[in-house]
């Protein structure tokens, strides 16, 4: 079985991906389209909930709410948001004005687990450290004006576990599942042009786990900005279903969303660029797309893809790792909106029966072993 399925978004943990949200100079013609901006700096940290606030922020209460924010990666009819009060927007923890100038601060990521104390009563197979319990996150920072025009989203890449988001008091969603990351739309919830909060509730159940899972927010956060229509990057896909030392197929696939309230008149042109080992596209474009013209109602997602050809591409192996980068641009009314980058490389992947795997048409040992994300 030959398999050339090169990339995707981080839901897979097996495939290439290095995601570059920020436009690269020299690609885009309208300036900063979009920005990825590491999030993990001035945060504060309290353990625990503040008296009498934990009866209505289980998971069973906040399920409902948590759902709508993994609609776009079910095929069933989308969660509603309930109606009435949202949880958690009485919780002093929650609220901008609250004073949280005792409590620790940090840099993420971090978890509080690993700087407990070891405790001999403690289950042996999760480490003997205190990982277990709730505690808050809240950090303070402020959006530019300028950005009331663009889609603000707040993105985990891991978060442990039971995850729930406030931004200036309102209840914005979260994520239950620890390993996973996820994101959110702060763009309803945000005060342009002045100070924002945003305020994290994580739970820790015990007997939760079989190893050591830690705790808190242990991996980095990013705050994302794109315009309101826009390459989906978790639903682009790159790959190459034709490799000959000759020329490759590159066969991309990606969506296009509209958040704005009006239908979209765009048009999508891809290019392909080589990649140096810096990860800095270099040189002219080596094939460029026909354009394609979609109407995108508000609210709603089209798809997009093209087949180009390159002619003698450099393949991808395990001593020289050459890569390209799929840039896809997105234009109404004649102005470049966005522009993504989809890196990859190009090669073929074969497991066989009597000879083990293959890469490129060689065999190639596979060595390593399964730890889980502590190590």
């Amino acid at each position: 079985m030959r398999n050339t399925f090169l990339r995707r978004s981080s839901r897979a943990a097996f495939l290439i991906f290095t995601a570059a949200l920020a436009t690269r100079p020299g690609l885009a013609t309208e300036g900063l389209l979009r920005e990825r901006v590491l999030f993990n700096s001035n945060w504060t940290f309290q353990p625990g909930d503040p008296e009498g606030a934990a009866a209505g922020l289980g998971y069973e209460q906040l399920k409902p709410w948590l759902l709508p924010s993994a609609n776009s990666f079910v095929t069933t009819p989308p969660a509603v948001r309930p109606q009435g009060p949202a949880p958690g927007e009485s919780i002093t923890f929650a609220r901008p004005s609250f004073d949280d100038a005792s409590w620790r601060k940090l840099d993420l990521p971090h978890d509080w687990g690993i700087e407990g104390a070891f405790d001999q009563n403690l289950p042996g197979e999760t480490a003997k450290l205190p990982w277990t319990g709730v505690a808050w996150y809240r950090k303070h920072f402020t959006v530019a004006a300028e950005d009331r025009a663009r889609i603000c989203t707040l993105h985990l890449d891991g978060a442990m576990s039971y995850a729930a988001v406030w931004c200036n008091g309102k209840f914005v969603g979260g994520w239950p599942y620890g390993y996973a990351s996820w994101q959110l739309d702060l763009s309803a919830y945000l005060q342009y042009g002045g100070d924002n909060v945003i305020a994290i509730r994580l739970d820790n159940p015990q007997d939760s786990s079989r190893w050591y899972p830690g705790g808190g927010i242990y991996r980095n956060v990013w705050l994302g900005k794109t315009s309101p229509v826009h390459v989906e990057p978790s639903d682009t896909f790159v790959t190459t279903p034709e490799v000959s030392p000759a020329s490759a197929t590159i066969d991309i696939k990606t969506k296009i969303t509209n958040h704005s309230s009006l239908t979209a008149e765009v048009r999508v042109v891809t290019q392909i660029f080589k990649l140096s080992s810096d990860g800095k596209a270099q040189g002219a474009a080596l094939a460029t797309s026909s354009p394609a013209a979609l109407t995108i109602p508000a609210g709603l997602t089209a798809p997009s893809g093209t087949v180009l050809k390159l002619a003698k591409p450099h393949v991808w192996d395990t001593v020289r790792p050459e890569r390209y980068t799929a840039v896809t641009r997105v234009q109404q009314d004649g102005k470049v909106i966005d522009s993504y980058e989809a890196p990859f490389g190009i090669r073929t992947i074969q497991f066989t029966a009597d000879d083990g795997f293959h890469l490129n048409g060689k065999r190639v040992p596979l060595k390593g072993v399964c730890l889980h994300h502590d190590l």
